[in-house]
């Protein structure tokens, strides 16, 4: 492993909370904020090679009962309003892959998702690979700091 990687594997390591989420064009225009305007988020990378990360959407509702009990609108709105997975993380070039093991989202599990990674003003910003929707080309920026935001 290179300083170059040493350094980022450092710098990288612990918790990392959600600031911002929102899709990007290619230009930079920003698009919409993908979990809501206050999304929370919580990402950890271990010094064991491994990873967890969940995020919600801001103003989730509350179910009525427990998780089971509870309507089947109601539950799949919980389920639409999350995402969580975990599993082994490596870091190369300018990117960290997470190794999916474990997700809410069943089709991650056994796949990589490459994340572009850059530090910036004491953030981690993390960038998915460019996709198409509707016909523009976009990025989603995911901007973690170590303390969660307040607000």
């Amino acid at each position: 492993m290179n300083a170059i990687c040493s350094d980022t594997e450092q710098a990288i390591l612990g918790t990392w909370y959600l600031d911002e989420a929102y899709a990007v064009t290619s230009s930079g225009e920003r698009l919409y904020d993908v979990y809501g305007a206050k999304p929370s988020g919580i990402i950890n990378y271990g010094s064991d090679g491994r990873m967890v990360a969940l995020i919600t959407h801001d103003g989730r509702s509350l179910l009525d009962g427990d998780r089971q009990a509870a309507p089947a609108d109601q539950r799949a709105a919980a389920y639409q309003s999350s995402i969580g997975y975990a599993g082994r993380y490596d870091l190369e070039d300018n990117c960290v892959l997470h190794r999916v093991d474990v997700s809410t989202y069943p089709n991650w599990v056994g796949t990589v998702l490459r994340r572009f990674l850059k530090f910036e003003d004491g953030a981690a910003v993390l960038l998915t690979p460019p996709q198409m929707q509707n016909g523009v080309e976009t990025v989603i920026k995911l901007i973690w700091r170590r303390s969660p935001s307040i607000g």
